[in-house]
């Protein structure tokens, strides 16, 4: 399952990412670090000790004990989310037991990457935009169609970036492909405490893209996704089965109970309505900004299809 850093988002987020007045700090890694991350994350295969260390200085710096973060048991959210869940309740000031069970098992977002990412430019100058895993063989079970949809499309008006190309022996596609000339990219695993540092290009190139292509990753589901919603830019998916299952993980059922919106690859036209849309349900329901809220039927409906009990 590939992250958001995007943030991110990101989920990495994609989706994910330390944005400008996040407060978390960069730790490098020395002893102290290390038993300052194993304060708060002690087993973790998917999260180095450079990660580790960033994560517990965000959690350390919002005013989260060590015990109200282990406390904090939920199997919906990784242990990125988690960390990014909580600061988002500390930065709202809401006390974690007085969330409703459905806003446990959301991802939330903290108010000060939204305000982060809401001052990068917005204005669209690409319509299509990737930035991600390409070449590495882990993700081409569901990017298989990426190649012909890239080749078919992409014109000087997109952007493109293959974050996992060595560019030693990388050979761009066209005028298009940013890889070899980027100063940032986002590579959303095994790319440790690096991924927790506010990518500029990255979310600059989303920002100012109408369409952003969301290819499922190790699994039919990506970050990007819902990182999509907070940069205004619409999410592009070739089918539900390689890129969004619909009955998939349970967090992709929590998520689709905000009924969000997408297009697809064989049927899309920009709708500037769209984004606005997806903003604004991101902002009410993966953010503590306007408090706790649930989709209307949410309950009933991750009740039906996880056997969730409320």
């Amino acid at each position: 399952m590939n992250y958001f850093h995007a943030c991110i988002l990101v989920l990495g987020l994609t989706e994910s990412l330390i944005l400008k007045g996040a407060p978390a700090k960069t730790r490098l890694d020395t002893k102290t670090s290390v038993t300052r991350a194993e304060e708060y994350i002690l087993f973790d295969e998917d999260l180095d000790l450079s990660e580790r260390s960033m994560l517990s200085e965000m959690l350390r710096d919002a005013g989260i004990s060590t015990a109200q973060f282990l406390g904090f048991k939920d199997r919906n959210l990784t242990t990125r989310q988690k960390a990014l869940w909580m600061v988002a309740a500390a930065e709202e000031g809401i006390k974690v037991d007085t969330v409703s069970v459905w806003g446990k098992m959301i991802p939330k977002i903290p108010r000060s990457w939204v305000k982060s990412i809401a001052n990068v430019d917005h204005t669209k100058i690409y319509k299509y935009m990737f930035s991600g895993s390409f070449v590495s063989k882990d993700v081409q079970k569901f990017r298989y169609w990426l190649p012909d949809f890239i080749k078919k499309h992409f014109t000087e008006s997109d952007y493109f970036r293959a974050t996992d190309a060595k560019q030693t022996s990388y050979t761009p596609l066209g005028s298009f492909d940013k890889t070899l000339i980027a100063d940032h990219g986002f590579r959303p695993k095994r790319c440790g405490g690096k991924c927790w540092t506010f990518d500029n290009t990255y979310w600059q190139a989303m920002t100012q893209s109408k369409f952003t292509l969301c290819p499922g990753g190790d699994a039919a589901f990506s970050y990007r996704y819902y990182e999509t919603f907070l940069a205004k830019t619409i999410p592009l998916i070739n089918s539900l089965e390689t890129d969004w299952q619909k009955k998939g993980p349970a967090q992709v059922t929590t998520i689709n109970t905000i009924m969000y919106e997408h297009m697809v690859t064989e049927n899309h036209t920009y709708d500037p309505e769209v984004p606005e849309r997806n903003y604004a349900k991101f902002i009410r329901y993966q953010t503590f900004m306007q408090g706790d809220n649930i989709p209307p039927g949410a309950e009933n409906s991750i009740r039906e299809t996880i056997g969730h009990r409320f």
